[in-house]
C-alpha cells in the first residue's frame, strides 16, 4: 500500500475557494495513482473496463491503504479529465458512506 506521505490527493487548498464543504471532504478521501500490475488484475477481477499498467485511476485513502486494497466501488479509472467529476460522484454514492474502512 502507499504510505500517506507519498499520497497524490484529488484535493488541492483552492478547492475550498469553489466547492461546498462536501465536495471538500470528499476530495480529500480520494486519491490519484497509476495502475499496477496487481490493481490491473483486481480490476479484472471485478469485472471493470480493461485497463493498463499505468493508467492513471482514483481510490478511496482508506481502502488503498488497507489489506485487501481498493476495489469495487473503493477505485475508478475515469476515461477522460472530464469523466473525473462523474466518478467522483459514483464513489460518494456507491462507496463512501459504507467504506469498511473509513
Amino acid at each position: 500500500p502507499p504510505s500517506p506521505s507519498s499520497r497524490v490527493l484529488l484535493a488541492i487548498p483552492e478547492d475550498k475557494e469553489w466547492l461546498s464543504d462536501t465536495d471538500c471532504f470528499i476530495r480529500r478521501q480520494i486519491e490519484v495513482f497509476c495502475a499496477t500490475y496487481e490493481d490491473v488484475q483486481i480490476a479484472l477481477e471485478d469485472r471493470k473496463y480493461p485497463i493498463q499498467e499505468g493508467q492513471v485511476g482514483i481510490r478511496c485513502i482508506h481502502c488503498a491503504m488497507a489489506k485487501d486494497g481498493a476495489n469495487k466501488e473503493a477505485v475508478s479509472y475515469p476515461f477522460s479529465i472530464s469523466g473525473i467529476y462523474e466518478s467522483v460522484r459514483e464513489f460518494q454514492r456507491l462507496h463512501l458512506e459504507t467504506c469498511r474502512n473509513l
